[in-house]
């Protein structure tokens, strides 16, 4: 498992935030999230299998906005991922706010400084936590 996945999680969950996960991947995501002791942190679960669409598509995303109990629009969610396209570029071109994990350093060159903002970069879950204020 990833640096301070657990910990981001337990403290995105005990600020009250509703979690879930959109993946480009199948009906494995829940034995897989089980096996590593994580699907008690998520509300709900989107792949692209069962959403019948993969990221970047927007129809993944709107499946995902639609799992919640609440009236939401894009505006309102907070995605985070890894990818440039799909976890990034894709929800924000819906108006979501987009958290780019980057592990290795990758995204401070120059020139990735013109197309992402350095604000929504973080090495880890838990600098997301510190980011994300609950409506």
């Amino acid at each position: 498992m990833l640096p301070n996945v657990r910990e981001g999680l337990e403290s995105l969950k005990s600020r009250g935030l509703h979690l879930g996960v959109v993946s480009n991947f199948d009906s494995s995501l829940t034995p897989t999230l089980r096996a590593h002791e994580l699907s008690g942190y998520f509300d709900f679960q989107v792949t692209s299998e069962s959403a019948g669409a993969a990221k970047p598509e927007p129809a993944i995303f709107h499946r995902a906005i639609d799992q919640f109990d609440l009236p939401l629009s894009p505006r309102d969610v907070a995605h985070v991922g890894d990818e440039l396209e799909n976890d990034y570029f894709a929800p924000r071109s819906l108006g979501m706010t987009a958290f780019l994990v980057d592990r290795e350093g990758q995204l401070s060159s120059a020139v990735m400084q013109k197309v992402v903002d350095q604000r929504h970069v973080v090495r880890d879950l838990k600098d997301v936590s510190e980011l994300v204020t609950p409506n």
